[in-house]
Order: structure tokens, then sequence, then C-alpha cells
């Protein structure tokens, strides 16, 4: 007999409903879930799905509850949130809280365009990430709402600005939170600039001014 999964109902419920119960010995993890059936076939069927998908989860060591692209955008914004301040560098400015919700939405809007709206983040293939860059930049022009830009090609600085948002918030989110491993992370590649249109010096991000700042005040 099996004992790393096995179907029950719960005496607590009235509905009669099969419930599937899988534990994981190396993780000693849990996953409980109703099978919303009362046949004992149908059940059978839907727990075996569920151990595949889930068992994959658990020796990977992710969270057994997923996310699509939209939950990732609204989990690491409400994140980001916390951390609004007036002070500079002290966390995150509203403004810079503002621009970073329009960067994050063209990646939610060119996953849709992919057909992958539902899409789990961790079935998304991660070579869609690679058009990502070329995508913003091949926009068309009318969709800009101020109409001194129109005409003009979107800054690259700009958008690879957009791509290193949408990285931190797979790095901050959906990895360090365990949702999904590394290896499941979107392939990025940044836009090159012209050299005599590019930085004279390298410029911190604000993740990495945070730390610089952090490391002097020992």
């Amino acid at each position: 007999t099996r004992q790393d999964i096995f179907i029950y109902r719960d005496g607590r419920t009235k509905s009669g409903s099969y419930y599937v119960r899988i534990y994981d010995d190396k993780t000693k993890k849990v996953f409980s879930q109703s099978l919303k059936t009362t046949n004992r076939i149908e059940a059978l069927s839907s727990a075996e799905r569920l151990y595949a998908e889930n068992k994959d989860r658990m020796k990977k060591g992710v969270k057994l509850i997923s996310l699509n692209t939209k939950e990732l955008l609204d989990t690491y914004l409400k994140l980001r949130f916390k951390e609004r301040t007036k002070i500079p560098h002290a966390g995150i400015t509203i403004s810079s809280y503002d621009n970073l919700i329009k960067k994050l939405k063209y990646w939610q809007t060119y996953v849709e365009e992919c057909k992958h709206k539902k899409t789990k983040i961790e079935d998304i293939p991660t070579e869609l990430g690679l058009g990502f860059a070329n995508w913003c930049l091949e926009r068309p022009k009318e969709t800009y709402t101020n109409e001194r830009y129109k005409g003009k090609e979107r800054s690259r600085q700009t958008i690879n600005g957009i791509v290193a948002a949408v990285k931190n918030m797979y790095k901050d989110v959906a990895v360090e939170r365990k949702y999904i491993t590394q290896a499941d992370v979107p392939i990025f590649k940044y836009l090159k600039v012209q050299r005599d249109a590019a930085p004279k010096r390298d410029v911190l991000t604000e993740n990495e001014y945070s730390a610089i700042r952090k490391w002097m005040q020992y």
C-alpha cells in the first residue's frame, strides 16, 4: 500500500467529495486538496494527476501553490508598496513605484500577447524572454500617450531598465519565495546601446545602492 498518497472523505463536510493527501518524505511536506467529486474513479484519476504535478514541485523544493504572470506582478507590487517612502534611498519613492508599475505592465502585456495569460510561471517557455526587449522597441508609436514622443524610437536605455525591473521581480518573488527555481526564470537579453549614447559611468541600480549604503554604515 502506498504511503505517500491517498484519497479520503472529510467527515466534517456535507458534500461527500473526495480529497487527496500527498506526502513527500524527503521534504516532509504535505499537500491536501479537494478533488471536487463524489465519484471514486474520478477521484483516483484526479489524484494521480495532482500527484505527478506536485511530487515534482516538492522534489524541486518550491511551493505547491503557483502563480500566473498577473499574480506574480500583484505579489511583487504589494511587497514594494510597503517600501514606499518620501525619503530618497530609504525604500522606493512614490514616483518610482508608479514608474515600476508601468514597467512591469509591459511584461504582462507581452506575455498575454504570446498567449500565456493563464499559464503558470513555471510553464512559460524560458526562451520567451529573449524577444521581450525587441518587442518593447518595436511597439507601435501610437501607444505613446505624450504627443512629443510620437514618431520617435523608444529609448534603448529605458527598455533595458524595463527588462531589469522584470528580472528583479523574478529574483525577489518567483525565486527567493520559492515559486519556481532559477532554471524556470525566462532568459532576457538587453538591447545594445551605442557607446556615445551610453552613460559615461556605471549607474548603480537601486538594489546595488542600498547594499553599498548598508555596507558603509558598518
